[in-house]
């Protein structure tokens, strides 16, 4: 028993001598320190040099030296000219590094294992309990393990509680948080998707919401687009597209397009649209390309009349006058315009001059042109190659003595001219000598009258002679008639009625080339004549005949 409570003092008698002898040591640095001081204090000159201290030269200076802070490009956090890379405790100043535990922090910042804030001044109990190595606790993410939520669960442990040699550890182990029905994903219970279709409701009317495999693990939500709820969701009912035309081309259309809604409501529901044409607008007259158009002619009589214009004028020795002819182009469309051009049209024929659109005749150019072949008489051209000019042939003598004429009335069936003379006296002799006159016909198989006589009208108008009747009491004429042709275009009785071009022969659809039958041309050094010469009763320009050498063409003659 008395060693028992001996030995308890014991050990406080050893901890008082340890604490006095700590004291002293720190006594006798302070004393030292001191007096160090005090001669630096005495000694010190402005030539005094002090050593810096550094890690290579700590042991080596003397306990004088002054503490400089090292170069600023060396780490020293607690400025006690030592590198924080080699100092035992950066953050604490502690010049001489003191480590009285030799585990490598020095004692500036080496607080104890038992984690009671004293220093570690020497070794003493890590820990007794495993209260004193700290309290477990669940650690780090959730994670799945055998379908299952676990987590990590941290113990603390203190190994050779109560001893010097006491230290703490610390392990971890797997611990149930959750047992999921469905399994684990994620560190989480897996939850069903959806048991019904409402829990699959995404507040979308226009899906429809279905919940698969449900209540299952592999439950899930399919929103299953509709397509419409309702006609108006397809579309607008309105006109759609260009405009165009209906088939008979009369009217302006444009498609209506009408939307309907198939199965409403559903995943099957679709829209579908109908279209119908629509008139827009009935034209006048004809739809081109979606618009309705004009059509200005539908022949050449709406556009007018074709006819002579303006007054007469000269063309060389023929009288010539505007002849309008009115054209409808492209007649019956949309691209139908009128159009005229003019031509001069030939009016009259002048055989000697046109003057101001009127034939003036020229009587005479020079005394040559007045002669009368008449030896007796002197022929005088007065104002020659005028309209103004006249011949005159003034007589000299009647006749040559001795010259002979022809004289009578008529040479044809029995009559004969006769001849009469000049006399001495430059005059003709009255008597006809030879002469045989016409008589009364009479049935003697001759023309005792001379007389021509006609059978026919127009075209078949013939010539013939008076001859006796069947009965020799009378004479008929023996002249035959043509045969009758149609009608055509030429300016003649063709079809001999006393008429001529009737029943509107001149107006078929051909086009004239020359406006005045057998009227005439000069044309490419010779001329050309105005005629019927095919069966369109269409007056035409014949072929050219040219000119003979030395020959010009005036007037539609060659002279």
């Amino acid at each position: 028993m008395l060693l028992q409570k001996m030995t308890p003092n014991l050990s406080d008698n050893k901890k008082a001598q340890s604490s006095i002898l700590v004291f002293l040591f720190i006594l006798i640095l302070f004393l030292l320190a001191s007096a160090a001081l005090v001669f630096l204090l005495f000694s010190y000159s402005p030539s005094t040099v002090k050593k810096e201290i550094t890690n290579s030269n700590y042991n080596e200076i003397e306990q004088d030296a002054v503490f400089i802070p090292i170069s600023k490009d060396i780490i020293d956090t607690d400025e006690d000219s030592v590198e924080d890379i080699e100092d035992n405790c950066p953050l604490h100043f502690n010049p001489f590094q003191e480590d009285k535990d030799e585990d490598g922090k020095g004692d500036a910042c080496d607080v104890s294992r038992s984690n009671r804030n004293s220093h570690d001044d020497d070794d003493e109990i890590e820990c007794s309990s495993n209260s004193d190595c700290g309290t477990g606790a669940l650690t780090g993410n959730r994670f799945c393990q055998s379908g299952d939520v676990y987590q990590n669960f941290k113990n603390h442990t203190c190994n050779n509680p109560g001893k010097t040699s006491s230290s703490c550890s610390s392990s971890t182990t797997p611990k149930l948080i959750q047992d999921c029905i469905f399994g684990c994903a994620n560190g989480t219970c897996i939850v069903p998707a959806c048991s019904t279709n409402t829990d699959c409701d995404d507040s979308n009317n226009y899906t429809e919401d279905i919940c698969k495999n449900p209540g299952t693990s592999q439950s899930y939500c399919e929103h299953n687009p509709i397509a419409c709820l309702k006609n108006m969701d397809c579309g607008f009912n309105e006109l759609i597209g260009n405009l165009f035309c209906s088939s008979n081309n009369l009217n302006v259309l444009q498609l209506f397009q009408s939307w309907i809604c198939l199965s409403p409501g559903t995943a099957q529901s679709s829209c579908s649209s109908s279209t119908t044409p629509q008139i827009i607008q009935t034209c006048s007259d004809i739809c081109v390309n979606g618009e309705c158009k004009d059509i200005e002619c539908y022949n050449n009589a709406d556009c007018g009349t074709d006819g002579l214009i303006n007054q007469p004028t000269c063309s060389g020795l023929n009288v010539v006058q505007d002849f309008k002819i009115f054209r409808c182009n492209n007649p019956g469309t949309p691209q139908s315009s009128c159009s005229f051009s003019l031509c001069q049209e030939i009016q009259q024929l002048c055989s000697d001059a046109c003057i101001a659109g009127i034939c003036a005749d020229i009587e005479c150019y020079n005394n040559a042109d007045c002669n009368d072949a008449n030896l007796l008489t002197e022929d005088i051209c007065h104002n020659p190659a005028t309209p103004e000019s006249y011949c005159t042939n003034e007589l000299i003598s009647e006749c040559i003595p001795g010259q002979t004429q022809q004289c009578g009335t008529s040479n044809i069936g029995e009559c004969d001219f006769g001849t009469k003379t000049c006399n001495s006296y430059g005059s003709w002799n009255s008597e006809c000598v030879g002469e045989v006159l016409p008589s009364n016909e009479i049935c003697d198989g001759k023309d005792n009258d001379g007389q021509v006589c006609y059978s026919g009208t127009g075209q078949c108008r013939k010539a013939g002679n008076f001859v006796c009747s069947s009965n020799g009491l009378t004479t008929n004429c023996n002249a035959v008639a043509g045969t009758p042709t149609a009608e055509i275009c030429d300016g003649k009785d063709n079809d001999c009625d006393g008429s001529t071009d009737e029943n509107n022969v001149c107006a078929s659809g051909c086009t004239s080339e020359c406006p005045v039958f057998e009227a005439r041309q000069c044309t490419s050094g010779g001329y050309r004549v105005c005629g019927n010469f095919d069966t369109d009763s269409c007056l035409d320009w014949s072929l050219i005949t040219q000119c003979g050498l030395g020959s010009t063409c005036s007037g539609g003659y060659c002279v």
